[in-house]
């Protein structure tokens, strides 16, 4: 079993930018040891496995046995729709799980025994909206956060959104490259999936995608709202006022009325073909509200995890019970930069340390 961990950890070495020695100094082990031990020529301790597991972001029981984790992640199969030939792909879904097992391993850091607070969903979009209130738009992820217990997060290295369970909670994880209104979209999406339960199949295809769209469009564009409106006299204050309200894009806007066969004069056509921004600033607001435009947009393109998982990191990292890298990563800084430190390590013997971990040691 051993020999089998050791081709495992030599993979992912091979696969990663650290090399052995380091991997050895952040376990502590001697690098002789971690050698001998990769090569099969002596066996790994089980703290060392569990040190290990944790350093390279991996699960132990995958390093332990080769195999997945029946309680590993469950992520609903994310699709990006390609227009030209009208399919759709995920040429990135291997370089984003690693993302999403850094986010699963905050979690578990931060949260040992789940969440104190499971997500307990609507069953339809109705639901969902009776939840969410009034004027959620403007601020949805938190509104997400505080009325249905979803999490949200948002990180550089993501390539597309996902949602995904973390033990009974569900969250939402965004690329930090999306503007607001797209941002939305995405959100209301991934909340779909999540109402769905798309998360407890392998693969929801496009039909599951399909179904998704239609519940974000309505759930940001309701129909009922879009016919009341007398389009023959909207100003471009109007549309602006409606779009910020919405918190969706021109081009949302713009396809959902002709979905919904909606006919609007030619003048709201044009400003619709508008990039956002462009339509605000130039057409809709007055320059006061400008920056008002300018910090929402900051805001939706912000680093961001949950303030009860951050707190919670800070807390374990504080008591020597999880790993500063861990906290750096969700906050996006160095380690060396953090104002949380763990305490000096006790000199312990493995034996001893193995026992406070609960760990047998054979």
């Amino acid at each position: 079993m051993d020999a089998s961990i050791g081709s495992r950890v030599r993979t992912l070495l091979e696969r990663s930018t650290m090399t052995q020695r380091a991997l050895a100094r952040d376990v502590g082990m001697a690098p002789d040891a971690l050698s001998r031990a990769i090569s099969g020529q002596r066996g790994f301790a089980a703290v060392e496995v569990a040190n290990i597991a944790q350093t390279l972001g991996v699960d132990v029981h995958w390093l332990i046995t080769g195999t997945q984790d029946p309680r590993r992640l469950r992520i609903a199969a994310r699709h990006t729709f390609d227009q030209a030939s009208g399919t759709y792909e995920n040429a990135t879904r291997g370089d984003d799980e690693r993302v999403l097992g850094n986010i699963r391993l905050a979690y578990r850091h931060a949260f040992r025994d789940g969440h104190p607070e499971a997500t307990r969903l609507p069953s339809d979009l109705d639901g969902v909206r009776e939840r969410l209130g009034d004027a959620w738009p403007l601020d949805f992820a938190q509104r997400l956060e505080d009325r249905l217990g979803v999490d949200v997060v948002r990180v550089e290295e993501l390539a597309t959104p996902y949602s995904f369970w973390v033990a009974d909670r569900a969250v939402v994880a965004l690329p930090d490259n999306e503007p607001w209104g797209r941002a939305n979209f995405s959100l209301a999406h991934e909340l779909a999936h999540l109402v769905a339960g798309d998360h407890d199949v392998e693969e929801g295809g496009t039909s599951a995608e399909s179904r998704a769209n239609r519940f974000a469009a309505e759930l940001l564009m309701p129909g009922g709202a879009l016919r009341a409106v007398d389009w023959s006299s909207v100003t471009a204050q109007d549309l602006g006022t409606q779009l910020w309200e919405l918190g969706v894009t021109t081009e949302a806007l713009r396809v959902r009325l002709g979905a919904l066969n909606i006919a609007v004069p030619d003048r709201v056509v044009e400003w619709l073909r508008l990039p956002t921004p462009t339509f605000l600033r130039h057409r809709a607001f007055p320059a006061s509200r400008w920056t008002a435009v300018t910090d929402r947009e900051r805001a939706a393109r912000a680093r961001r995890f949950p303030t009860a998982l951050t707190q919670a990191l800070e807390d374990r990292v504080a008591a020597g019970q999880a790993n500063p890298t861990t906290l750096a990563w969700v906050m996006g800084v160095d380690v060396e930069d953090l104002e949380v430190q763990p305490p000096e390590p006790p000199d312990l013997s493995t034996y001893d340390l193995a026992a406070a971990l609960g760990i047998a040691l054979g």
